[in-house]
């Protein structure tokens, strides 16, 4: 019967690798350049992801907005509105990527942000100048970003990454109720003009790190 049939394709999991790509959003309005739902899979290797942005008063625009479980692996980002790489689905990697965030202004700038029960491996990407303020409400930018502030479960496992040049390299935490888990190790987290590390309240477990100084 036709419960049955829509059962079926509620099941359904698609795969889709997509490689080799230029998304160029300069001279247009765009709240996202890629979107996976859950449960998709597939892989995003080797893109270009430039000028993905919407209006600038929406302080928003993202490269890949993630649902599902993706390996994002050697793709480039610039000029993007807010966020290169959300993800809010479970069993993510996440290596070999550049973010270069827009540096100082009035907008916003996360290379990878986790959120709603995400879970991922970060490893060997490079995320710098990711520096604006947004004047509405004053919220600061980072290199990499998690929190549970949509839902419970966020955890990143960050390690071999260069997050350098930041206002901060990871922010961890949206307030002092936020549960996210983060291990960060061997990271380069030097050169950030305000701390390697935020936390609003959760533990990081953050040793064999870079931050700059042989003193830690």
């Amino acid at each position: 019967g036709m419960g049955d049939v829509l059962a079926l394709v509620e099941q359904v999991t698609a795969n889709v690798d997509i490689s080799n790509m230029v998304l160029d959003g300069n001279g247009y309005y765009i709240y996202g350049g890629m979107r996976y739902h859950t449960p998709h899979t597939g892989t995003v290797e080797n893109c270009l992801f430039q000028g993905i942005k919407d209006t600038p008063s929406s302080y928003a625009g993202f490269g890949i907005v993630n649902y599902g479980s993706l390996t994002i692996q050697d793709n480039e980002f610039t000029g993007i509105g807010r966020v290169g790489m959300w993800i809010g689905g479970p069993g993510n990697t996440v290596t070999g990527n550049l973010y270069t965030g827009k540096g100082t202004g009035d907008w916003l700038d996360y290379g990878i942000e986790l959120g709603m029960g995400g879970t991922a491996d970060i490893t060997a990407n490079m995320i710098t100048n990711c520096k604006g303020i947004a004047s509405v409400d004053g919220s600061t930018s980072a290199g990499i970003l998690v929190s549970t502030y949509y839902g419970a479960g966020t955890q990143a496992d960050v390690e071999n990454n260069f997050i350098t040049g930041n206002s901060a390299g990871i922010v961890v935490g949206f307030d002092a109720s936020d549960v996210s888990v983060v291990n960060a190790h061997n990271n380069d987290l030097s050169g950030n003009s305000s701390y390697g590390i935020v936390t609003t309240a959760p533990e990081v477990f953050a040793s064999c790190n870079w931050w700059g100084t042989a003193n830690g």
